[in-house]
């Protein structure tokens, strides 16, 4: 995590969304020190206003060459002063930023921070972090590899009650692994965009530097028309052929197992059982169903 933090701020695209270029000596600008403590490795209330100015000190300097995207450094707009960030006086020689970000993930909140995004990300928005998951024990060393391990194995993906929504990209990347739907070879060319972008998630846009809303915001009515139209139309160019071959008393078992549901509600159950002989309207309820939207 300590390069992946690194590489954050050598990030061309973050630093002019944060205003990186405008930061320099004499007139430092805070959105990138504060947003990179807050949202990206400590969390509110883990850092002081003490902390946001010392650090946009310290990120003085950047530039960033529009034509190519690459980050550089002008000594002559960085600040050299010593600064204080979480109560330790070091003076900035040169480029600072990487001693100033390797301080901010030492901090024992960062190791918090990240272990609840994981698991507010990828196992569950409403409940807080089981500790007998051991998810911020193995994030200690800030080692990336060990907290992925550490979710996918140690069987909290599978406990039922924790659940988080699938937004819109996560929801339709999901059909196209179960179906092998290749993207690229939908029609038209603009099929998927033109459908993500009605249900307001289009990759690599995200509405600011937090990200897209989690959870209810895509529990709406409005998000469930939308994406009910884009499931039927899918569903005209996916070939249901290993699906027909599949006997019509065995099809939902079939598809709760290729969704990945852990089961199907009893109103669920009765509507696919109406249109199990239909594989387009079949399909459609399969993957607007609460159990795969609402992925547990």
């Amino acid at each position: 995590f300590r390069t992946m933090a690194r590489a954050m701020i050598h990030d061309g695209a973050l630093q002019i969304w944060l205003d990186g270029n405008d930061n320099v000596k004499g007139a430092p600008n805070e959105n990138l020190s504060r947003e990179f403590m807050e949202l990206f490795t400590l969390g509110v209330d883990n850092y002081t206003e003490v902390d946001v100015r010392a650090l946009a000190r310290a990120f003085t300097g950047y530039q960033v060459v529009r034509s190519t995207g690459v980050v550089t450094f002008n000594a002559k707009r960085h600040d050299n002063d010593p600064i204080n960030l979480f109560s330790s006086t070091s003076p900035l020689d040169g480029d600072s930023a990487d001693s100033a970000t390797d301080l901010i993930v030492a901090q024992d909140a960062n190791v918090r921070f990240i272990a609840e995004r994981l698991w507010f990300r990828f196992i569950s928005s409403s409940s807080p972090i089981d500790p007998k998951f051991g998810i911020r024990e193995a994030f200690t060393n800030r080692d990336i590899a060990s907290a992925v391990s550490a979710v996918i194995s140690n069987g909290a993906l599978s406990v039922p009650q924790y659940s988080v929504v699938r937004q819109p990209v996560e929801w339709f990347i999901a059909i196209c692994r179960a179906f092998a739907i290749q993207p690229s070879k939908l029609a038209p060319r603009n099929f998927s965009l033109g459908h993500l972008l009605k249900m307001a998630q289009v990759p690599f846009l995200p509405p600011n530097v937090g990200g897209w809303p989690t959870d209810e915001a895509w529990l709406s009515s409005a998000s469930a028309q939308f994406r009910i139209a884009f499931a039927s139309s899918l569903a005209k160019q996916i070939d249901f052929s290993a699906l027909a071959a599949v006997p019509s008393e065995k099809r939902i078992d079939y598809i709760k197992d290729l969704l990945g549901v852990y089961n199907f509600s009893s109103r669920t159950f009765i509507a696919l059982t109406n249109a199990k002989d239909d594989l387009s309207q079949f399909f459609t309820l399969a993957v607007c169903s609460p159990e795969f939207v609402v992925s547990a």
